[in-house]
């Protein structure tokens, strides 16, 4: 349960391939055993997604000042799944 992260220790365990393509920038700005840009491991994920990630990354040069911005960009995302 609520083992939805993906580490870089799994990755190294796993010898996974995209590690040759995740950089610092890559990271989770909180979490730095946490990979935010998850597009580069999972490259089916849908973009408006990824970009959410991404503001949680060390790459961000954005962020959500009020949590309905958040909400906003989720609704996005819901639009490609129905």
């Amino acid at each position: 349960m609520g083992k939805g992260d993906t580490l870089i220790h799994d990755l190294k365990n796993k010898n996974h391939r995209a590690l040759t393509k995740i950089g610092q920038a890559d990271i989770n700005i909180v979490f730095h055993n946490r990979i935010a840009n998850l597009k580069k491991i999972f490259p089916y994920i849908p973009e408006p997604l990824n970009r959410i990630l991404l503001y949680f990354s060390n790459s961000a040069n954005r962020f959500y000042e009020q949590a309905g911005q958040l909400l906003e960009d989720f609704m996005e995302c819901e639009l490609l799944f129905k």
